[in-house]
């Protein structure tokens, strides 16, 4: 494998990682809870650490190409999710119209249904719970999703300019 594709996909799985481990800091040492949109947004990265290690492994350009894609895809996904989010945050549309909080909710008592809704906190999806200066977490996200998709769609484009060496030896 060339240097560049191993070296993107260690940082790919260097900010996984991170991303992880400070959304979880976050969540249970600072005692932030997470809206649903937050919670969203960590799947891509889960799946990130799982195919960057992956993409480490593979020897084969055909199938490192593909590995890429896939990686393109669910960096395109997590930026779509952070933008949304951030959008909702700045008021430039409305996000979910149902408290997640409350959803989960499972009793036939109706004394034990009032305390749950009592003792259950409200995360809203618009409310910043968490910032560095300006930027909240999801415009951190946002960010760092579009600059590591950005990377992995050039990293494309290199594998794609070797096309020709890549599927001539598939098709034949």
């Amino acid at each position: 494998m060339d240097t560049k594709f191993k070296v993107f996909a260690y940082l790919l799985l260097s900010v996984s990682i991170l991303t992880i481990i400070i959304v979880f800091w976050i969540e249970y040492i600072e005692k932030i809870l997470p809206c649903e949109l937050c919670t969203y947004q960590r799947w891509p990265y889960f799946i990130l650490v799982l195919l960057s290690i992956l993409m480490i492994l593979i020897k084969d350009m055909k199938k490192l190409f593909y590995a890429f894609c896939f990686a393109s895809l669910i960096l395109f996904i997590s930026a779509l999710l952070a933008i949304y989010h951030s959008g909702i945050e700045q008021s430039l549309w409305s996000g979910f119209s149902t408290c997640s909080s409350l959803t989960k909710i499972n009793t036939n008592s109706l004394a034990e249904l009032k305390k749950l809704i009592l003792e259950t906190p409200i995360i809203r999806c618009d409310v910043i719970s968490w910032k560095i200066y300006i930027f909240s977490l999801s415009n951190i996200n946002s960010i760092l999703s579009l600059s590591l998709l950005i990377i992995c769609l050039l990293l494309n484009i290199d594998l794609n300019k070797n096309r020709k060496k890549l599927f001539d030896s598939y098709l034949t």
